[in-house]
């Protein structure tokens, strides 16, 4: 005969002493355990927190050729390489030189990329008689990939 009393969560036998125990209860408590353990070990959402589910990322955005472009993130990035896809990371052609490539720090002032928020601001420079090094990062057309990095709790700079 089935319990007298159930557990609340799950409904498991809880016998009382004028009970008497089958198989049958032993196997169905098994059966329910068993159930409940797999679904919750194979729901990943259950074993990660909010801070875990935002991972470093990878995205690309196609450059429009103004003097900058604000890119907007998922998160708030605590940094990101920003790459054009089909140049190397600086070209020469005469005297001027295209940085292809930047870093981003957020709090920090690289020049070519600037992190405010979730926003990443990409520069694109125009060489001119004083300035032959000009950052390369929002020609008209080009293919460009950004790696974002994410903040981890307890990682930012003290001041």
């Amino acid at each position: 005969m089935a319990s007298t009393n159930k557990t609340e969560n799950f409904e498991l036998n809880q016998w009382l002493g004028s009970d008497v125990p089958q198989r049958v209860d032993f196997n169905e408590d098994n059966r329910i355990i068993d159930e409940a353990l797999y679904a919750h070990m194979n729901d990943m959402s259950l074993h990660t927190t909010e801070l875990d589910k935002m991972q470093n990322a990878s995205y690309s955005y196609v450059g429009n050729g103004a003097a900058t472009q604000v890119l907007e993130m998922p998160f708030e990035p605590h940094g990101v390489f920003v790459m054009a896809t089909n140049h190397c990371p600086i070209s020469i052609n005469g005297n001027t030189k295209k940085w292809y490539f930047s870093v981003g720090v957020k709090g920090l002032v690289t020049g070519n990329v600037l992190i405010n928020g979730k926003n990443v601001t990409v520069k694109q420079g125009t060489p001119s008689s004083t300035n032959q090094e000009v950052p390369a990062l929002n020609e008209n057309g080009e293919l460009y990939a950004i790696i974002a990095l994410r903040s981890v709790a307890g990682d930012e700079p003290q001041e």
